[in-house]
C-alpha cells in the first residue's frame, strides 16, 4: 500500500501541478506438461516498480521528472525538478502553450484492502489447475497461465480530482492440447482478486471442465475442415470479432492525439454516417451497457479529470472522440477522462477503457438463418488496425453458412477491410451482449496497459481470404 506523503504538498502548488504516486506488481507462472509427463514449471516473473512523478505547467511549457523511490525526499526532487524543466522548455519554445483547461475539483479515495498472493501461493495455484485438468483428460497436453496485476495509484492535483485506487485484475489462461488439436480461453473474472479466485476456483474448474468436452469435437471438425471460398461475403461476426473492431479499427483511430494527427480519417468523418443506424460505440469508463460492470472501473483519469462515457458512433454518426485535457481544448470537446499511464515513469497518453458496439434485437439462430451462402466467424487469433480505419483479423474458427444452416467447419484464414465501409453493411446486431469478450494490454506507444472491449454479434459483409 502507498502511504499518502503527497497530499501536504498540494498547498505549495503555485502552478498547474501533477504529482502522481504508484506501485505496479505482477506475478505471473506457468504450468505445462508434455508428452504426457509434467516438466519444470516456470516459477514466475515478478515486475514491481514504485515511484513517484510530477507534471508542473509553467510559462506555457510542460516539465516532467520522475523517480523510482516513493519517500519525501523523491516527492520534492520531482517537484523541483520539473518545474525547473518546464521552465526551460519554455525559454527554448517559440510558441507556449495554451494554458491548461480547468475541470472541476473534488476527491475521490478508496479504502483498499485486498489481499494478494506470495509468488509461491500464484505457482502452487497453477499447479493445482493443470493437476485437476490432467486428470479430466488422460493424455492430453495443459498448460495453465495465471496472472497476478495490481496496480495502485495516490494522485493529487492542483485543479481536478484527487484520486486513490487499486486496479486489480487477475487472468487465469487455459490450454487443452491432443495430437494437433488444441483449445484454449482466457478468463478475466471482473471484481475478484486472484487470492478470492484461489479459495473459490469452481469459475475455472468449469472452464476446464468445459474445454474437455469441446476438444474432442473441436478434433474431429478438425479432421473435415475445408477452405474457404476467398471474396466478399455475408458473415457474422461474433462478439468477440466485434470488439476487435471497436479496439483496432475505431478506437484507436478516434484517440484524440490520433485525431489530430496528419492522416487520420478521425476529423474527416466527424459528424458524418459510418457505419449502418443500427450501430453505436462507447468508450465506458466503469458500467457499461445495460449497466453491467465493466472490466475496468476509472472514476479518474491520470490528469485528475472525472471521468465521463465518451460515446464514438451514435446511430452509425461518427459522434465524438477520447480526450485529455489539452487535446479537448484543440477539438472544443468534452473532457472525456481518457489520460492514463502504465509506470510512473510515464506521461500520460489517451487510452481506450471499456470500448464496447452496443447490442441489437436480433436473435443469432436469425442472423444465420437470413445468410443463404456465407461464413460465421466464432473465434480470432488476433488483429490489428490504422488510424484509417483499416483492419486485418484471423479467423481461427469459423464455419461454412449454407441455406440458412451451419455447415463445415473452415480452416484458420484472415478477413480484412475499412471499418468505416464495412460497419455501413451491419444490417443486424445480436441482442446477446458481451461485456469483458475482450481483455487485454495494449501496447500503444510502448506503455503497456489494461484495455477491455465488448459488444453484440454482427451480421455484415466482410472480405474473406480462400486457400
Amino acid at each position: 500500500m502507498l502511504d499518502d506523503i503527497l497530499s501536504k504538498y498540494k498547498s505549495g502548488f503555485s502552478d498547474f501541478t501533477l504529482l502522481r504516486g504508484q506501485h505496479k506488481s505482477i506475478l505471473r507462472t506457468q504450468y505445462s506438461t508434455e508428452k504426457g509427463q509434467t516438466v519444470m514449471m516456470k516459477y514466475g516473473d515478478e515486475e514491481n516498480s514504485r515511484g513517484v512523478c510530477a507534471t508542473v505547467f509553467a510559462n506555457g511549457a510542460y516539465g516532467f521528472m520522475a523517480l523510482p523511490r516513493y519517500n519525501d525526499a523523491a516527492v520534492q526532487y520531482v517537484l523541483k525538478k520539473a518545474k525547473e524543466n518546464a521552465l526551460q522548455l519554455a525559454a527554448l519554445q517559440k510558441n507556449p502553450l495554451p494554458p491548461v483547461p480547468e475541470t472541476e475539483n473534488g476527491s475521490i479515495m478508496r479504502d483498499m484492502d485486498y489481499r494478494f498472493l506470495t509468488q509461491h501461493q500464484v505457482c502452487k495455484f497453477a499447479t493445482e489447475l493443470g493437476k485437476y485438468a490432467e486428470s479430466k483428460k488422460p493424455g492430453v497436453k495443459v498448460e495453465i497461465s495465471v496472472l497476478q496485476d495490481a496496480t495502485e495509484k495516490l494522485l493529487i492535483v492542483s485543479n481536478g480530482y484527487d484520486y486513490h485506487n487499486i486496479e486489480n485484475l487477475p487472468g487465469i489462461s487455459v490450454q487443452l492440447k491432443m495430437d494437433d488439436c488444441s483449445i484454449s480461453k482466457e478468463i478475466h473474472p471482473s471484481k475478484r482478486s486472484l487470492c478470492s479466485i484461489a479459495e473459490d476456483p469452481a469459475e475455472v474448474y468449469a472452464l476446464i471442465d468445459k474445454l474437455v468436452e469441446e476438444l474432442a469435437e473441436k478434433k474431429a471438425e478438425d479432421e473435415d475442415a475445408i477452405y474457404a471460398e476467398g471474396g466478399e461475403w455475408d458473415c457474422v461476426l461474433s462478439p468477440e470479432f466485434v470488439s476487435l473492431l471497436a479496439h483496432e479499427a475505431v478506437g484507436h483511430t478516434m484517440e484524440a492525439d490520433a485525431v489530430l494527427q496528419k492522416g487520420s480519417v478521425g476529423l474527416e468523418y466527424m459528424g458524418k454516417q459510418v457505419a449502418s443506424p443500427l450501430v453505436s460505440l462507447t468508450d465506458f469508463h466503469s458500467k457499461v451497457c445495460g449497466g453491467i460492470d465493466g472490466r475496468l472501473d476509472i472514476p479518474v483519469d491520470d490528469e485528475g479529470v472525472k471521468c465521463i462515457d465518451a460515446p464514438l458512433i451514435k446511430d452509425g454518426i461518427l459522434c465524438g472522440a477520447l480526450t485529455d485535457r489539452r487535446t479537448a481544448a484543440a477539438l472544443g470537446m468534452p473532457m472525456t477522462g481518457n489520460a492514463r499511464a502504465s509506470q510512473y515513469c510515464d506521461t500520460t497518453i489517451i487510452r481506450m477503457r471499456n470500448t464496447c458496439f452496443h447490442p441489437g434485437t436480433s436473435k443469432f439462430e436469425d442472423m444465420i438463418a437470413a445468410i443463404d451462402k456465407g461464413y460465421y466467424l466464432k473465434k480470432m487469433g488476433g488483429g490489428n488496425g490504422s488510424l484509417k480505419g483499416e483492419f486485418r483479423m484471423t479467423a481461427m474458427e469459423l464455419y461454412e453458412i449454407r441455406g440458412g444452416q451451419l455447415g463445415r467447419k473452415v480452416k484458420p484464414t484472415s478477413v480484412a477491410g475499412i471499418a468505416w465501409d464495412a460497419l455501413k453493411t451491419v444490417d443486424m446486431v445480436g441482442a446477446e451482449f458481451s461485456g469483458g469478450e475482450m481483455c487485454g494490454t495494449c501496447g500503444k506507444d510502448d506503455q503497456g496497459i489494461h484495455t477491455a472491449e465488448g459488444g453484440a454479434a454482427f451480421k455484415m459483409r466482410l472480405k474473406i481470404a480462400g486457400r
